[in-house]
Protein backbone atom coordinates (compact mmCIF):
# COMPACT_ATOMS: atom_id res chain seq x y z
CA UNK A 1 0.00 0.00 0.00
CA UNK A 2 1.38 3.28 -1.01
CA UNK A 3 1.81 5.59 1.82
CA UNK A 4 3.22 9.54 2.04
CA UNK A 5 6.14 10.06 4.69
CA UNK A 6 6.54 12.25 7.46
CA UNK A 7 9.78 12.51 9.63
CA UNK A 8 10.09 13.85 12.92
CA UNK A 9 13.49 14.21 14.49
CA UNK A 10 12.30 12.53 17.79
CA UNK A 11 13.75 9.03 17.33
CA UNK A 12 11.94 6.38 18.84
CA UNK A 13 12.07 3.69 16.46
CA UNK A 14 8.38 3.53 15.68
CA UNK A 15 6.14 3.88 12.40
CA UNK A 16 2.44 6.46 13.46
CA UNK A 17 -0.62 5.36 11.28
CA UNK A 18 -3.92 6.83 10.97
CA UNK A 19 -6.51 3.85 13.06
CA UNK A 20 -8.16 3.10 9.31
CA UNK A 21 -4.69 3.33 8.09
CA UNK A 22 -3.62 0.36 10.15
CA UNK A 23 -7.14 -1.40 8.95
CA UNK A 24 -6.94 -0.96 5.64
CA UNK A 25 -3.23 -2.54 6.04
CA UNK A 26 -4.27 -5.06 8.56
CA UNK A 27 -1.87 -4.86 11.75
CA UNK A 28 -2.41 -4.34 15.13
CA UNK A 29 0.20 -2.36 17.40
CA UNK A 30 3.07 -3.49 17.77
CA UNK A 31 2.94 -5.27 14.73
CA UNK A 32 6.63 -5.45 12.06
CA UNK A 33 6.03 -3.36 9.32
CA UNK A 34 8.19 -2.77 6.01
CA UNK A 35 8.44 0.70 4.22
CA UNK A 36 10.36 0.22 0.52
CA UNK A 37 11.28 2.38 -1.59
CA UNK A 38 9.96 1.60 -4.86
CA UNK A 39 13.60 2.48 -7.13
CA UNK A 40 16.09 1.46 -5.04
CA UNK A 41 14.33 -1.94 -3.58
CA UNK A 42 15.40 -1.02 -0.04
CA UNK A 43 13.05 -1.80 3.19
CA UNK A 44 13.27 -0.17 6.67
CA UNK A 45 11.08 -1.95 9.14
CA UNK A 46 9.33 -0.38 12.28
CA UNK A 47 6.69 -1.25 14.97
CA UNK A 48 3.69 -0.01 13.64
CA UNK A 49 1.49 2.45 16.65
CA UNK A 50 -1.57 4.69 15.98
CA UNK A 51 -1.47 8.38 16.36
CA UNK A 52 -4.18 11.14 14.88
CA UNK A 53 -2.36 11.92 11.93
CA UNK A 54 -4.18 12.02 8.58
CA UNK A 55 -4.91 9.07 6.43
CA UNK A 56 -2.62 7.05 3.83
CA UNK A 57 0.47 8.96 5.99
CA UNK A 58 3.27 6.97 7.73
CA UNK A 59 4.97 9.28 10.32
CA UNK A 60 8.71 7.73 10.91
CA UNK A 61 12.20 9.03 12.68
CA UNK A 62 14.01 11.19 10.04
CA UNK A 63 17.00 8.08 10.54
CA UNK A 64 15.01 5.66 10.04
CA UNK A 65 13.92 7.00 6.49
CA UNK A 66 17.35 7.77 5.73
CA UNK A 67 18.18 4.59 6.12
CA UNK A 68 16.72 3.52 2.63
CA UNK A 69 17.28 6.98 1.01
CA UNK A 70 13.72 8.81 1.69
CA UNK A 71 12.80 11.87 3.01
CA UNK A 72 9.72 14.08 3.85
CA UNK A 73 7.00 13.75 1.71
CA UNK A 74 8.34 11.02 -0.23
CA UNK A 75 5.87 7.96 -1.44
CA UNK A 76 6.87 4.43 -0.20
CA UNK A 77 4.99 1.05 -0.07
CA UNK A 78 3.92 -0.29 2.98
CA UNK A 79 3.56 -3.65 4.07
CA UNK A 80 3.09 -6.16 6.90
CA UNK A 81 5.73 -8.40 7.63
CA UNK A 82 4.72 -11.13 10.18
CA UNK A 83 6.22 -14.09 11.49
CA UNK A 84 9.67 -13.42 9.30
CA UNK A 85 12.16 -11.99 11.55
CA UNK A 86 15.66 -13.52 11.56
CA UNK A 87 17.65 -14.78 14.49
CA UNK A 88 21.23 -12.90 14.81
CA UNK A 89 23.62 -13.49 17.70
CA UNK A 90 25.69 -10.41 17.14
CA UNK A 91 25.33 -7.03 16.00
CA UNK A 92 27.80 -4.89 14.68
CA UNK A 93 26.68 -1.05 15.40
CA UNK A 94 28.83 1.66 13.12
CA UNK A 95 29.63 5.07 15.00
CA UNK A 96 28.59 7.54 11.85
CA UNK A 97 29.51 10.80 14.24
CA UNK A 98 32.72 11.84 13.29
CA UNK A 99 34.90 14.86 15.64
CA UNK A 100 38.33 16.57 14.62
CA UNK A 101 41.26 15.19 16.30
CA UNK A 102 41.54 17.05 19.69
CA UNK A 103 37.33 16.08 20.53
CA UNK A 104 37.82 12.41 19.67
CA UNK A 105 38.29 11.22 23.55
CA UNK A 106 34.87 13.34 23.98
CA UNK A 107 33.15 11.46 21.12
CA UNK A 108 34.52 8.02 22.61
CA UNK A 109 33.57 8.74 26.19
CA UNK A 110 29.97 10.03 25.16
CA UNK A 111 29.35 6.75 23.09
CA UNK A 112 31.00 4.79 26.56
CA UNK A 113 28.54 6.25 28.45
CA UNK A 114 25.07 5.55 25.97
CA UNK A 115 25.98 1.75 25.85
CA UNK A 116 22.88 1.20 28.15
CA UNK A 117 20.68 3.46 26.19
CA UNK A 118 22.01 1.93 22.20
CA UNK A 119 20.42 -1.84 24.31
CA UNK A 120 17.74 -0.10 25.29
CA UNK A 121 16.56 1.12 22.54
CA UNK A 122 17.17 -1.92 20.56
CA UNK A 123 15.02 -4.08 22.24
CA UNK A 124 12.08 -5.54 21.01
CA UNK A 125 12.74 -3.18 17.60
CA UNK A 126 13.24 -4.70 14.72
CA UNK A 127 16.57 -4.05 12.40
CA UNK A 128 18.09 -4.29 9.12
CA UNK A 129 21.04 -3.72 7.29
CA UNK A 130 22.11 0.15 7.36
CA UNK A 131 19.57 0.74 9.82
CA UNK A 132 19.95 4.54 11.19
CA UNK A 133 19.09 5.74 14.56
CA UNK A 134 20.27 8.64 16.89
CA UNK A 135 20.84 8.50 20.36
CA UNK A 136 21.54 11.81 21.77
CA UNK A 137 24.22 13.98 19.00
CA UNK A 138 25.22 10.77 18.25
CA UNK A 139 23.87 8.60 15.18
CA UNK A 140 24.23 5.41 14.57
CA UNK A 141 24.04 2.44 11.89
CA UNK A 142 23.59 -1.22 12.12
CA UNK A 143 26.65 -2.24 9.58
CA UNK A 144 26.80 -6.42 9.82
CA UNK A 145 24.97 -8.66 11.63
CA UNK A 146 26.32 -12.58 12.57
CA UNK A 147 24.45 -14.25 11.19
CA UNK A 148 24.52 -11.87 8.66
CA UNK A 149 20.99 -10.12 7.51
CA UNK A 150 20.83 -10.03 3.82
CA UNK A 151 19.06 -7.27 1.76
CA UNK A 152 15.28 -7.45 3.40
CA UNK A 153 15.75 -9.15 5.77
CA UNK A 154 15.18 -7.79 9.23
CA UNK A 155 15.77 -9.39 13.06
CA UNK A 156 13.60 -8.12 15.75
CA UNK A 157 16.16 -7.80 18.77
CA UNK A 158 15.65 -9.72 22.43
CA UNK A 159 18.58 -8.45 23.90
CA UNK A 160 18.66 -11.73 26.23
CA UNK A 161 19.16 -13.43 23.22
CA UNK A 162 22.03 -11.70 21.75
CA UNK A 163 25.93 -12.86 22.67
CA UNK A 164 27.38 -9.40 21.68
CA UNK A 165 26.83 -6.03 20.41
CA UNK A 166 29.80 -3.89 19.14
CA UNK A 167 30.05 -0.28 18.52
CA UNK A 168 32.36 0.22 15.99
CA UNK A 169 34.07 3.71 14.96
CA UNK A 170 35.29 4.34 11.67
CA UNK A 171 38.59 3.31 11.35
CA UNK A 172 39.81 6.27 9.09
CA UNK A 173 38.27 9.07 11.36
CA UNK A 174 39.58 7.60 14.84
CA UNK A 175 42.95 7.71 15.87
CA UNK A 176 43.80 5.51 19.05
CA UNK A 177 47.00 4.79 20.64
CA UNK A 178 47.56 0.77 21.59
CA UNK A 179 49.63 -0.87 24.44
CA UNK A 180 50.86 -4.68 23.94
CA UNK A 181 51.21 -6.62 27.03
CA UNK A 182 53.18 -9.92 26.01
CA UNK A 183 54.03 -12.99 28.26
CA UNK A 184 57.81 -13.84 27.94
CA UNK A 185 57.56 -16.42 30.90
CA UNK A 186 59.25 -20.30 30.46
CA UNK A 187 55.94 -21.75 29.08
CA UNK A 188 56.01 -19.48 26.21
CA UNK A 189 59.37 -21.33 25.17
CA UNK A 190 57.42 -24.12 24.10
CA UNK A 191 57.34 -24.80 20.46
CA UNK A 192 53.79 -26.09 20.08
CA UNK A 193 52.32 -23.21 17.66
CA UNK A 194 50.80 -24.43 14.18
CA UNK A 195 52.10 -22.22 11.21
CA UNK A 196 49.83 -22.00 8.09
CA UNK A 197 48.34 -19.70 5.55
CA UNK A 198 50.66 -16.58 6.78
CA UNK A 199 52.97 -16.77 3.60
CA UNK A 200 51.20 -13.13 2.64
CA UNK A 201 51.70 -11.36 5.83
CA UNK A 202 55.46 -13.18 6.16
CA UNK A 203 55.80 -11.44 2.16
CA UNK A 204 54.39 -8.34 3.03
CA UNK A 205 56.81 -7.77 6.42
CA UNK A 206 60.18 -8.96 4.10
CA UNK A 207 59.11 -6.27 1.32
CA UNK A 208 58.46 -3.39 3.97
CA UNK A 209 61.93 -3.71 5.94
CA UNK A 210 65.31 -4.54 4.37
CA UNK A 211 66.69 -6.12 7.35
CA UNK A 212 68.95 -9.63 7.31
CA UNK A 213 67.84 -9.68 11.18
CA UNK A 214 64.55 -9.53 11.05
CA UNK A 215 64.20 -12.32 7.89
CA UNK A 216 66.14 -14.77 9.60
CA UNK A 217 63.34 -14.26 12.18
CA UNK A 218 60.75 -14.81 9.78
CA UNK A 219 62.51 -17.45 7.87
CA UNK A 220 61.38 -19.73 11.21
CA UNK A 221 57.89 -19.64 10.05
CA UNK A 222 58.92 -22.44 7.22
CA UNK A 223 58.69 -24.91 9.69
CA UNK A 224 55.14 -26.34 10.76
CA UNK A 225 55.27 -24.90 14.19
CA UNK A 226 57.07 -22.47 16.12
CA UNK A 227 57.51 -20.90 19.80
CA UNK A 228 54.85 -19.45 21.75
CA UNK A 229 57.31 -16.62 21.70
CA UNK A 230 57.79 -16.22 17.97
CA UNK A 231 54.76 -16.20 17.47
CA UNK A 232 53.61 -13.09 19.26
CA UNK A 233 56.72 -11.36 18.06
CA UNK A 234 55.18 -11.77 14.66
CA UNK A 235 51.81 -10.70 15.95
CA UNK A 236 53.69 -7.29 17.42
CA UNK A 237 55.43 -6.89 14.13
CA UNK A 238 52.15 -7.27 11.68
CA UNK A 239 50.34 -4.63 14.78
CA UNK A 240 52.82 -1.94 14.28
CA UNK A 241 52.38 -2.78 10.13
CA UNK A 242 49.32 -1.87 10.31
CA UNK A 243 49.77 1.50 12.48
CA UNK A 244 52.18 2.16 9.87
CA UNK A 245 49.80 1.65 7.20
CA UNK A 246 47.14 3.61 8.74
CA UNK A 247 49.25 7.01 8.98
CA UNK A 248 47.69 8.47 11.60
CA UNK A 249 50.52 9.37 13.61
CA UNK A 250 49.52 7.45 16.24
CA UNK A 251 51.31 5.78 19.79
CA UNK A 252 52.39 2.49 20.81
CA UNK A 253 53.84 0.58 24.07
CA UNK A 254 55.62 -2.60 24.35
CA UNK A 255 55.69 -4.19 27.65
CA UNK A 256 56.88 -7.86 28.30
CA UNK A 257 56.67 -9.49 31.47
CA UNK A 258 57.21 -12.67 33.46
CA UNK A 259 58.85 -12.23 37.06
CA UNK A 260 59.60 -8.68 36.26
CA UNK A 261 57.49 -6.06 33.84
CA UNK A 262 59.86 -4.00 31.25
CA UNK A 263 58.67 -1.74 29.21
CA UNK A 264 60.48 -1.64 25.50
CA UNK A 265 62.57 1.21 24.82
CA UNK A 266 63.86 1.99 21.40
CA UNK A 267 66.64 3.78 22.64
CA UNK A 268 67.67 2.84 25.96
CA UNK A 269 69.13 5.85 27.11
CA UNK A 270 65.84 8.10 26.51
CA UNK A 271 63.00 8.48 29.01
CA UNK A 272 59.94 7.63 25.81
CA UNK A 273 58.46 4.48 26.61
CA UNK A 274 56.46 4.68 23.48
CA UNK A 275 56.65 4.48 19.54
CA UNK A 276 55.69 7.82 17.87
CA UNK A 277 54.62 6.58 14.35
CA UNK A 278 54.37 10.72 13.29
CA UNK A 279 58.12 9.84 12.73
CA UNK A 280 57.40 6.45 11.14
CA UNK A 281 56.11 7.14 7.75
CA UNK A 282 57.69 3.44 6.80
CA UNK A 283 58.64 0.50 8.52
CA UNK A 284 62.20 0.98 10.48
CA UNK A 285 64.64 -1.01 10.70
CA UNK A 286 66.25 -0.46 14.01
CA UNK A 287 62.60 -0.39 15.17
CA UNK A 288 62.03 -3.95 13.97
CA UNK A 289 65.32 -5.42 15.04
CA UNK A 290 65.16 -3.95 18.61
CA UNK A 291 61.88 -5.36 19.30
CA UNK A 292 63.02 -9.11 17.40
CA UNK A 293 65.64 -8.81 19.97
CA UNK A 294 64.11 -7.58 22.99
CA UNK A 295 61.18 -10.24 22.84
CA UNK A 296 62.92 -13.25 21.82
CA UNK A 297 65.48 -13.63 24.46
CA UNK A 298 65.37 -14.46 28.19
CA UNK A 299 61.79 -15.74 29.01
CA UNK A 300 62.06 -16.50 32.33
CA UNK A 301 59.75 -18.24 35.05
CA UNK A 302 56.94 -16.31 36.45
CA UNK A 303 53.28 -14.76 35.27
CA UNK A 304 52.92 -11.38 37.42
CA UNK A 305 50.32 -9.86 35.38
CA UNK A 306 49.12 -8.03 38.30
CA UNK A 307 52.45 -6.11 38.29
CA UNK A 308 52.61 -5.48 34.47
CA UNK A 309 48.57 -4.02 34.52
CA UNK A 310 49.43 -2.41 37.92
CA UNK A 311 52.37 -0.87 37.99
CA UNK A 312 54.09 0.06 34.05
CA UNK A 313 51.02 -0.29 32.45
CA UNK A 314 49.51 2.71 34.37
CA UNK A 315 52.91 4.59 33.79
CA UNK A 316 52.79 3.44 29.81
CA UNK A 317 49.40 4.80 29.57
CA UNK A 318 50.14 8.32 31.16
CA UNK A 319 53.76 8.57 29.07
CA UNK A 320 51.05 8.19 25.57
CA UNK A 321 48.88 10.88 26.84
CA UNK A 322 45.92 9.79 29.00
CA UNK A 323 43.04 11.77 27.25
CA UNK A 324 43.33 9.80 24.15
CA UNK A 325 41.26 6.67 23.26
CA UNK A 326 43.19 3.53 24.33
CA UNK A 327 43.50 0.11 23.08
CA UNK A 328 45.45 -2.64 25.59
CA UNK A 329 45.83 -6.23 24.10
CA UNK A 330 47.35 -8.82 26.22
CA UNK A 331 48.78 -11.88 25.20
CA UNK A 332 49.29 -15.26 27.10
CA UNK A 333 49.66 -18.74 27.61
CA UNK A 334 48.94 -19.14 31.03
CA UNK A 335 47.52 -18.47 34.58
CA UNK A 336 48.87 -15.10 36.28
CA UNK A 337 50.11 -15.75 39.93
CA UNK A 338 47.49 -13.95 41.28
CA UNK A 339 44.56 -13.95 39.89
CA UNK A 340 42.90 -12.25 42.71
CA UNK A 341 45.44 -9.57 42.33
CA UNK A 342 44.66 -8.79 38.72
CA UNK A 343 40.50 -8.74 38.81
CA UNK A 344 41.06 -6.47 41.92
CA UNK A 345 43.39 -3.95 39.63
CA UNK A 346 40.98 -4.27 36.84
CA UNK A 347 37.66 -3.52 38.60
CA UNK A 348 39.36 -0.40 41.02
CA UNK A 349 41.73 1.21 38.23
CA UNK A 350 40.37 0.11 34.43
CA UNK A 351 37.26 -0.45 34.52
CA UNK A 352 36.76 2.98 34.91
CA UNK A 353 38.70 4.41 32.29
CA UNK A 354 36.29 4.96 30.07
CA UNK A 355 38.36 5.86 26.80
CA UNK A 356 40.07 2.34 26.95
CA UNK A 357 39.63 -0.74 25.83
CA UNK A 358 40.73 -4.18 26.55
CA UNK A 359 41.30 -7.26 24.69
CA UNK A 360 43.09 -10.45 25.57
CA UNK A 361 44.31 -13.28 23.40
CA UNK A 362 45.49 -16.99 24.67
CA UNK A 363 47.92 -19.06 22.32
CA UNK A 364 48.82 -22.34 23.27
CA UNK A 365 47.25 -25.67 25.42
CA UNK A 366 44.10 -23.90 25.92
CA UNK A 367 43.74 -26.29 29.31
CA UNK A 368 46.40 -24.23 30.93
CA UNK A 369 45.52 -20.08 29.82
CA UNK A 370 43.42 -19.18 32.36
CA UNK A 371 40.12 -18.02 30.22
CA UNK A 372 37.80 -17.26 32.48
CA UNK A 373 39.72 -14.54 34.17
CA UNK A 374 40.68 -12.87 30.69
CA UNK A 375 37.06 -12.97 29.61
CA UNK A 376 36.08 -11.47 33.12
CA UNK A 377 38.58 -8.95 32.91
CA UNK A 378 38.21 -7.97 29.20
CA UNK A 379 34.31 -7.89 29.82
CA UNK A 380 34.72 -5.18 32.10
CA UNK A 381 36.82 -3.13 30.27
CA UNK A 382 34.02 -3.11 27.19
CA UNK A 383 36.49 -5.65 24.92
CA UNK A 384 36.85 -9.23 24.36
CA UNK A 385 38.97 -12.34 24.87
CA UNK A 386 39.77 -14.50 21.88
CA UNK A 387 41.58 -18.05 21.89
CA UNK A 388 44.03 -18.69 18.54
CA UNK A 389 44.72 -22.15 18.15
CA UNK A 390 47.31 -21.01 15.14
CA UNK A 391 49.64 -18.74 13.79
CA UNK A 392 47.07 -17.84 10.97
CA UNK A 393 44.49 -16.95 13.61
CA UNK A 394 46.94 -15.07 15.64
CA UNK A 395 47.67 -12.68 12.61
CA UNK A 396 44.02 -12.20 11.93
CA UNK A 397 42.92 -10.75 15.15
CA UNK A 398 46.13 -8.25 15.84
CA UNK A 399 45.72 -7.00 12.02
CA UNK A 400 42.32 -6.60 12.51
CA UNK A 401 43.37 -5.00 16.11
CA UNK A 402 45.54 -2.38 14.83
CA UNK A 403 43.09 -1.10 12.31
CA UNK A 404 39.60 -0.57 14.48
CA UNK A 405 38.41 0.48 18.05
CA UNK A 406 35.21 -0.73 19.09
CA UNK A 407 33.29 -0.89 22.56
CA UNK A 408 31.68 -3.90 23.58
CA UNK A 409 28.25 -3.54 24.42
CA UNK A 410 27.09 -6.76 26.20
CA UNK A 411 28.40 -10.62 26.24
CA UNK A 412 26.63 -13.62 26.88
CA UNK A 413 28.43 -14.69 29.71
CA UNK A 414 28.60 -13.44 33.01
CA UNK A 415 31.69 -14.66 34.35
CA UNK A 416 33.25 -12.99 37.67
CA UNK A 417 36.58 -14.63 36.71
CA UNK A 418 38.61 -16.98 39.06
CA UNK A 419 38.99 -16.48 42.69
CA UNK A 420 41.76 -18.54 43.38
CA UNK A 421 45.53 -17.68 43.30
CA UNK A 422 48.30 -19.47 41.88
Amino acid sequence: MKLLIKTKKDEDGKGYLNKKTMEKLAVVEGSVIGIADEISGSTAYCCAYSAQIPEDVILVDESLSASIGLGDNFEANVSPYPDQSKSVEHIYIKVLSSVEIEKQQELVTKVQRQRKNVISFLDGRPIFLNFQFKIGDIKYQIDETDPPLLGGDFSIVDISEIEGISLVFDPGKLFFNALLIVDKSKSMAKEDVSVKNIETSIRTLKQSVDSQYVNEFLDKFKKEKVRRIDAAILAVLMFLHEKVARGKGEKISILYFNDKAIPFKLHTEEEKTYIDFTNFREINEVLFNKIVLALSEGVKFGTLLCRALREKSEMLLENMGVNSPTMVIILTDGRPNSSKCVKRVIKERWAEKENLVLYSIGIGERKNIGEKLLKSITKQCRGDYYYAGDMSTLLKWYSELAKEFSLKVKREENEEGEENSH
